[in-house]
């Protein structure tokens, strides 16, 4: 039995791919819906932070309080009402810091009390300017702006500081494109099945193509595929039908060809087996019979030589009607080269080798 070589199958490589390109884009959109969310977070964190340094800004040059339109009586004050009439937003804070020393904070829980970084502290108070920056905590990134106050005729120098903890931001934009991930996680194995069924309706076509070429013997070539649409598989069918018509047109022809040789071979055969079976004892008609049936089997004008004439009655008379009842040539004959074949062994040979062989005459016995 032939060894059948593994079969890879193309319904599962076809799924491979698909499930490939299908994870990839998802990742893809996966990973540019997470950038788009943190771009945004971060323009907002920008936006808010660029309120808080305007309305600081506003309140420090003004050197008024809101509501009692009366002017600061010292920059701690100014402070002080900074960060009360300051709003934080979520996850962020303010913070007033007072010759170098953190004075005044918005109530707002917050992760961290960034007023208790000493350096942090000491940067803001070093800024002579609107000053935009982040830092790395302990709570994650923290992104800030740092607003020095001044009063006149004041030598206290502060700073209003609205801080917002990004980190926990970011953190939410995490969390959703995890949601979205395992979303596209389970929506991936449902396309997955799917496709897995779709790639069966396809190859179906090519699965019949396979049972059918191995169902079809040279003695049945009548089997055909269905035909059905004009797309690619119906192509394949069509083009598989006809080549089987011409399988079975080759092999009936070939078929009528062996049939007519065979015809063609045995009529010859059978009229010189004939007329051998009827030769006689006399040499003339022995030597007529021959001719004869050379003449209607093979088709041949020329007779035998005289000589094998006379060596195959020799042999046929001593082996009694054809040697019938002889075990060989005479122990004359033997000299002369005269071989003496056998039943099964005159049946095949050709009738002309019989009669006229090269190497002599040849004595025959149909046992």
């Amino acid at each position: 039995m032939a060894h059948r070589p593994s079969v890879t199958s193309a319904r599962a490589r076809i799924l491979g791919w698909y499930v490939a390109l299908l994870a990839l884009a998802l990742v893809l959109a996966v990973v540019l819906v997470r950038q788009v969310l943190i771009d945004r977070i971060n323009a907002r964190i920008d936006a808010e932070l660029v309120e808080s340094a305007g309305e600081l800004s506003s309140l420090a040059r003004s050197g008024v309080a809101p509501g009692t339109e009366e002017p600061f009586a010292s920059v701690a004050q100014l402070l002080s009402v900074g960060v009360r009439s300051g709003v934080a937003e979520q996850n962020a804070t303010l913070i007033g810091v007072l010759d170098g020393r953190s004075y005044v904070r918005s109530p707002q829980p917050v992760p961290i009390h960034l007023d208790l970084i000493p350096s942090l502290v000491a940067r803001w108070s070093a800024a002579t300017r609107t000053v935009y920056g982040s830092v790395q905590t302990a709570a994650g990134q923290v992104r800030y702006v740092a607003v020095p106050v001044t009063l006149p005729d004041q030598a206290s120098r502060g700073v209003l500081v609205s801080a917002v903890f990004a980190s926990r931001d970011l953190a939410e934009a995490s969390d959703i494109t995890r949601l979205l991930g395992e979303t596209m996680v389970v929506a991936l194995l449902a396309a997955s099945c799917l496709a897995w069924f779709a790639a069966g309706r396809i190859l179906a076509p090519v699965r019949t193509v396979t049972n059918l070429a191995r169902s079809i013997t040279e003695s049945d070539l009548t089997a055909r595929l269905p035909v059905r649409g004009n797309d690619e598989m119906s192509e394949l069918a069509r083009t598989f039908n006809l080549m089987l018509d011409r399988l079975d047109q080759a092999f009936a022809t070939q078929r009528a060809f062996i049939d007519d040789a065979g015809h063609e071979l045995r009529t010859p055969i059978t009229i010189i087996r004939g007329h051998l079976e009827l030769l006689g004892d006399d040499p003339a008609d022995r030597a007529a019979g021959i001719d004869l049936g050379f003449q209607e089997g093979v088709g041949e004008d020329q007779p035998p030589s005289r000589t094998s004439d006379r060596d195959f009655g020799r042999g046929c008379g001593r082996g009694h009607a054809l040697g019938r009842d002889s075990p060989g040539p005479a122990p004359e004959d033997q000299d002369r080269g005269v071989r003496t074949i056998s039943g099964p062994d005159l049946e095949r040979q050709p009738a002309k080798r019989l009669l006229t062989h090269r190497r002599g005459p040849v004595a025959a016995d149909r046992r």
